[in-house]
């Protein structure tokens, strides 16, 4: 309480990937604190505007516009939405190089399913108050439980096997699987349903690893992306997909139809008027075409080094180059 300074930080990085044991013996090396100061020096951290102490981010990256924001529905972004890859909470039987294993695994998880329902009414014939959690079976080899699914066993909600369900998924980069796509046994299915609303709706998606991630990823997919995809991933859609009935139609007339579906582009007006104020030169840009110079620039090199920092906290944002041809 004496001390002239306070909050002062001192720093001393004695390397990434290493053992226990190796960081003990760096450690104890030092003998004290004032081993430490007198054989290496301390850096003094000061915390920037988002209280990063190390790896501090690069403020100018906040002079471009972000992919997409759900803190701030003001805020001005690229996307107007975007979502989490597919978790399912259940990969063994929801994931099948084979679409006939995959059904016969999701044929035997829901009648397991239906019989703890079963076994669950009767019950709580004679214990009113019995939780589902303490109820069920957690034989893993049968089914995974997760805190969505629980909650229907007390609701008595009864699943059936729907063969539409199954599509194509890319489970892991340069890996498809049948999926089944299914909101009560996928855990969390996020927006999903409006980029890939069924196992016929046609997409593009890039898909990049999400914030806290190890390492920055991007690619790009035409199939429901799992989760782990890529780390943490999230995905930007080049489409939008609304199921519309067809009182509504008449609403959404300058936009497209495809089967019972509305569809609209993902990247939002002001974002495109954005671009094309800054690229005067060529009158011809499109959405799709930013929606590729996005997927080109998170490929850049430069890029990649220079924000590495704040690509590992937030969503990329997006610069414009000088002129259309770079």
């Amino acid at each position: 309480p004496d001390s002239k300074d306070h909050g002062r930080i001192h720093f001393h990085d004695i390397g990434d990937y290493l053992s226990r044991e190796e960081k003990l013996s760096i450690i104890s090396d030092f003998e004290s604190i004032k081993g430490l100061e007198e054989k290496v020096g301390w850096q003094e951290i000061i915390p920037n505007k988002h209280y990063d102490w190390i790896n501090q981010r690069d403020q100018s990256f906040e002079n471009y516009i972000s992919l997409g924001d759900k803190t701030d529905k003001n805020s001005n972004v690229i996307f107007d939405n975007y979502s989490r890859g597919i978790e399912t909470g259940r990969d063994a039987w929801c994931y099948n190089f084979s679409k006939e294993n995959l059904m016969y695994n999701m044929k035997l998880m829901i009648d397991h399913f239906n019989s703890e329902i079963e076994g669950f009414t009767r019950k709580k014939l004679s214990n009113p108050v019995l939780r589902a959690e303490d109820f069920v079976s957690y034989d893993a080899t049968k089914i995974s439980w997760t805190s969505s699914l629980l909650p229907k066993i007390e609701r008595l909600v009864k699943a059936t096997f729907n063969q539409d369900c199954i599509t194509l998924s890319t489970y892991r980069p340069y890996s498809k699987e049948w999926l089944y796509y299914d909101n009560m046994f996928n855990h969390r299915v996020g927006q999903m349903r409006n980029i890939f609303p069924n196992q016929n709706a046609y997409n593009k998606v890039i898909t990049l690893s999400g914030i806290g991630s190890k390492n920055f990823s991007v690619f790009m997919v035409d199939k429901v992306p799992c989760l782990d995809m890529v780390e943490k991933s999230q995905c930007f859609p080049l489409k939008l997909y609304k199921e519309m009935d067809e009182i509504d139609q008449g609403l959404f007339s300058g936009q497209t139809l495809v089967g019972k579906y509305n569809t609209k582009d993902s990247i939002t007006d002001k974002a495109f008027s954005f671009f094309k104020a800054s690229y005067l030169d060529d009158e011809s840009i499109t959405k799709e075409d930013i929606f590729y110079y996005i997927y080109g620039l998170l490929h850049s090199e430069d890029y990649r080094e220079r924000y590495a920092d704040n690509l590992s906290k937030q969503l990329p944002r997006i610069p414009c180059v000088k002129k259309t041809s770079d």
